[in-house]
């Protein structure tokens, strides 16, 4: 650009600067969202009403072939037959987890990337973060009226993480072969 005081070099850095502020950005509100919902008492997340509104989904969960579990090992098994709501909701917590921890992962793999390559170093820091919110906020679900903290909802976290991590090697891997 003619009469620019701007090098190419200083919109690249320009650009870095925002592309980093916004994966920062979306750490910080995954952080928050995952501390809001933590520290949230069951009974403000139950969603057995709502799911009970939609007697078709309840039947059709209901008439798949059984699945039944005991996720915590506390006696009290998930049914889709016997408790179709209580399935559901248990999958939609599920669901939860594995969302709000994908975008923890995504924006914290985005953000220790080294020119503009994810490193093994800045892979397992990633990984190390995303196991130590997962580890508080567990453990401090245990502090909270009707909830529980849940080793197994650590692998759920860390499976999301592992997820974006394969997506991201994999779109790396496409836009290598595609160009």
């Amino acid at each position: 650009m003619l009469g620019s005081n701007y090098s190419d070099s200083d919109h690249n850095k320009t650009d870095k600067c925002k592309y980093n502020l916004r994966s920062w950005l979306f750490i910080i509100i995954s952080l928050l969202a995952i501390a809001g919902f933590s520290n949230q008492e069951f009974e403000r997340q139950d969603l057995s009403g709502r799911i009970a509104c939609f007697p078709n989904v309840t039947a059709f969960v209901r008439d798949l072939p059984q699945v039944r579990f005991d996720y915590y090992n506390n006696g009290k098994f998930y049914d889709n037959h016997s408790d179709p709501v209580g399935f559901i909701q248990f999958i939609i917590r599920k669901l939860g987890h594995l969302f709000l921890y994908a975008f923890l992962s995504c924006g914290l793999l985005v953000s220790l990337r080294k020119e503009g390559k994810i490193s093994r170093w800045g892979g397992c820091r990633a990984a190390l973060l995303v196991l130590l919110v997962a580890g508080v906020d567990e453990f401090n679900q245990t502090l909270v009226l009707g909830r529980s903290g849940s080793v197994k909802d650590i692998g759920v976290d860390m499976t999301a993480f592992l997820l974006v991590l394969v997506i991201m090697f994999i779109r790396k891997r496409e836009g290598r072969t595609a160009g």
